[in-house]
């Protein structure tokens, strides 16, 4: 009996592998496992009611056959509008935005130039006051 059943089960698992649209159907929760079972158990394998569910191996290459064109002009099609919107480009706005992003990097490199010179200035200030240099250590303590 065991036998009996690990065979359908198996003839069931290869009938869904010829109707990959089942798996779907089960994931959107419009059916289970077992309802299908029981109607592919009922119904048999060549019931027109699994013919929407059927992989359709030629439909389904030409399906393929269109997405890969439809990829390849989807990326031809990129690359010509990038094209265009370089060629619609001004230069000299393009070389203006760069000369002012430049004045602007320059002017935080000055900041930041003229903030590390005046932290060394306050830490040589507090060295020879005799301030420990750095971060305190907050685990250290004194014997009483």
């Amino acid at each position: 009996m065991t036998k009996t059943k690990t065979k359908k089960v198996d003839e069931f698992k290869q009938f869904v592998k010829r109707h990959p649209d089942l798996i779907k159907e089960v994931r959107k929760g419009n059916t289970t496992w077992q309802q299908l079972f029981e109607e592919w158990y009922l119904l048999g394998e060549d019931d027109p009611s699994w013919r929407k569910y059927k992989r359709e191996s030629s439909k389904q290459s030409a399906n393929k056959k269109t997405e890969k064109d439809s990829d390849e002009k989807t990326g031809s099609e990129l690359f010509m509008q990038i094209i265009n919107y370089v060629k619609k480009l001004d230069m000299d706005q393009v070389q203006q935005h760069i000369e002012q992003l430049n004045t602007a990097i320059e002017s935080l490199q000055q900041f930041l130039t003229e903030m590390n010179k005046n932290q060394n200035e306050t830490d040589g200030m507090n060295n020879m006051r005799g301030r420990r240099r750095g971060p305190r250590n907050p685990f250290a303590f004194r014997k009483d």
